[in-house]
C-alpha cells in the first residue's frame, strides 16, 4: 500500500497553482516524514477543496508545492479504513 500524505493548508484556494507550506505542517513534512522534492502529497483546505501536488522545493522555513490536479470536492482521493 502506497503512503499518501495529506496536509491541511487553510489559506490555499483552488485558483492557486503553487502553495507554500510553513510552520508545523512544513516541519512534519520535512523533518518528521523527511519527504524530498518530487514526492506527491495531497493539499486540503478544510473548505471542501483539495488538490494533488508534488513538492518542488524544501527550505529551512517552508515546503513549496506545485498543484498537479484539482480534486473533486464530492469525493476523496483515497480510502480511509478504521480498524
Amino acid at each position: 500500500m502506497a503512503n499518501e500524505h495529506y496536509v491541511y493548508v487553510p489559506d490555499w484556494s483552488p485558483e492557486m497553482s503553487t502553495v507554500d507550506i510553513q510552520n508545523e505542517e512544513h516541519h512534519h513534512l520535512s523533518r518528521v516524514l523527511r519527504l524530498m522534492p518530487g514526492k506527491q502529497i495531497y493539499i486540503l483546505n478544510g473548505k471542501g477543496f483539495g488538490a494533488k501536488a508534488h513538492i518542488t522545493d524544501i527550505s529551512k522555513i517552508r515546503t513549496r508545492c506545485q498543484i498537479i490536479q484539482q480534486l473533486d470536492s464530492s469525493g476523496s482521493p483515497g480510502i480511509l479504513s478504521l480498524i
